[in-house]
């Protein structure tokens, strides 16, 4: 019998993008669209969403402030590993895209935003609440919410800090459609993913920046704690609450430390 509904994991689409001043361009050749969105792919994508913000810095342009975009070649760099950020099989087969560079920055700076207090809040489930006080009052100062007086007491805090941190990444999940998939109607190289009476909830994100915060909100959930490298930035998962670096990015750092105190006592 002649299998019904059969279609492939959810796909994206990526390829060689260009900076045109303050747009990334994705051409209409040379792309090619992938299976996306496993959970090796979502942890890169989370981790390299969030170091947009190294597209530009920060400027005024009198009373207001505007990005002035320095490192474009992150963002070619980023649309050549995922592509680009909304314009996915639907929009770019065939056809040339473009999408703002200062979109790329905000998205990368909002999204980092979240992940910072995420993993704050998890330092903070077993002693002070005063790292999570400390970023509040920076971005409060920052003028990145209103002005008001945080709450004193440190279980007030967290709480009111978990509330906020759950409805930032609600929005930023509203660019998805959570299913429920039969695994038997999904193929992975060719063969079916699962059997009859298989099912799981599958996340058909309408952007990458809508499947990055959907693996935010997994990670979570599982009350899995994920951090930024102190050596080379890049998101991972520690083997334990101590760990701050990769392991490679902190044996580099301590053989680097090393070479220093040998050339200090020379």
């Amino acid at each position: 019998m002649e299998s019904i509904g059969i279609r492939p994991r959810p796909t994206w689409v990526r390829g060689p993008a260009f900076a045109d001043g303050g747009e990334i361009v994705l051409p209409a050749r040379g792309t090619e669209e992938y299976v996306a969105f496993e959970p090796g792919h979502s942890l890169q994508l989370l981790s390299d969403l969030v170091r947009l913000p190294g597209l530009g810095e920060v400027c005024r342009a009198g009373k207001r402030r505007d990005i002035k975009i320095t490192n474009p070649r992150l963002a070619e760099d980023f649309a050549g590993n995922h592509g680009l950020l909304w314009h996915g099989p639907k929009q770019a087969v065939g056809i040339e895209c473009r999408e703002s560079l200062k979109d790329w920055f905000f998205a990368g700076f909002e999204l980092g935003r979240s992940a910072t207090l995420s993993a704050t809040i998890k330092q903070c489930e077993e002693g002070s609440a005063e790292p999570v006080r400390q970023l509040l009052r920076g971005d409060r100062d920052a003028g990145l919410f209103h002005r008001f007086p945080l709450p004193d007491d440190d279980n007030d805090l967290l709480e009111y800090a978990s509330i906020q941190l759950a409805e930032s990444i609600t929005r930023g999940m509203a660019e998805c459609t959570t299913t429920l998939g039969a695994m038997c109607a999904f193929l992975e190289d060719g063969a079916k993913v699962g059997s009859a009476g298989d099912f799981r909830f599958v996340n058909e994100p309408n952007s990458l920046v809508g499947a990055a915060y959907y693996e935010l909100a997994h990670l979570i959930s599982r009350k899995v704690w994920v951090i930024n490298c102190g050596e080379c930035g890049e998101m991972f998962i520690p083997d334990d609450a101590r760990q701050r670096y990769h392991k490679k990015c902190g044996a580099r750092k301590r053989q680097r430390e090393r070479r220093a105190r040998r050339a200090a006592d020379q």
